[in-house]
């Protein structure tokens, strides 16, 4: 499998120089195929999100390095998409213009960028709504509306951090869903942060556990549970035994903070 995304040994200190310096992520060792789907799962504040966000290059990493397809990630890229977990749209622009303002750089022309905005809009599900502006939709639909902006110019990663994190579970469960027939049907390359063991389990194909801060990679679990997936997998025997080995892994560094 070709490699996309590689860390080496990654670290990120806030406060070098001073007194008490903060270790955020000691010596992180990851890597991302093309065309996989990998979570990160840890404790809370081991540093997920600040990985994600050297990946996007939108940090750096203090020291150890971060290559994008064997080079060094300098600064953001139209090669790499992000999904936060609040909600980045514009409100000024409607559905149609927010997912549209992603390819104002691309050197497509006005009818051929119309297409690719209708066929996404489509894939999530959005059809009806291509006028409504984001104060004029759902929290499950706004997120809709940054993943096909995210996906609109074919990125060649897509960085997704907690994206259903402040949804509830009903909608959540959907846009998990969601996101399972998206992928399968484009296999984009995603790097998917989350705190919920279940979702990590159910769309990826490999989970890295990080440790408690300063964070680091604990674990690689390898999900080998057959595609497409579908939410009644959770039921599984199979499902059952990976849960608990990850829910072991976190109780692990859980109870790492508390001591």
């Amino acid at each position: 499998m070709r490699e996309v995304l590689r860390a080496i040994h990654v670290w990120k200190v806030y406060g070098v120089g001073e007194r008490r310096p903060l270790v955020a992520i000691r010596d992180l060792n990851l890597a991302v195929g093309e065309n996989e789907f990998v979570s990160i799962i840890g404790p809370s504040g081991c540093g997920k999100s600040t990985f994600l966000l050297m990946a996007a290059g939108l940090d750096e990493p203090s020291a150890g390095e971060l290559l994008f397809e064997g080079e060094a990630v300098r600064g953001p890229s139209a090669k790499r998409g992000m999904v936060f977990q609040t909600y980045t749209l514009y409100p000024w622009l409607n559905v149609e213009e927010n997912i549209r303002f992603a390819l104002q750089k691309s050197s497509l022309g006005p009818t051929e960028q119309k297409a690719l905005v209708e066929e996404y809009i489509a894939l999530v599900g959005l059809q009806g709504f291509e006028r409504a502006y984001p104060n004029q939709l759902s929290g499950g639909m706004r997120q809709r509306v940054a993943i096909a902006r995210a996906l609109v110019y074919r990125p060649q990663v897509l960085l997704m951090d907690e994206p259903f994190g402040a949804l509830d579970a009903q909608t959540r469960r959907l846009m998990q869903e969601l996101l399972l027939q998206v992928w399968e049907t484009h296999r984009t390359t995603v790097l998917f942060v989350t705190h919920d063991i279940e979702e990590a389990l159910l769309l990826s194909d490999r989970v890295y556990v990080m440790t408690a801060r300063p964070g680091t990679i604990k674990a690689e679990v390898v999900v080998p549970l057959p595609r497409p997936r579908t939410v009644e997998m959770e039921t599984s025997p199979e499902f059952l035994a990976l849960r608990r080995r990850l829910l072991g892994l976190i109780r692990e560094e859980v109870g790492r903070i508390s001591v």
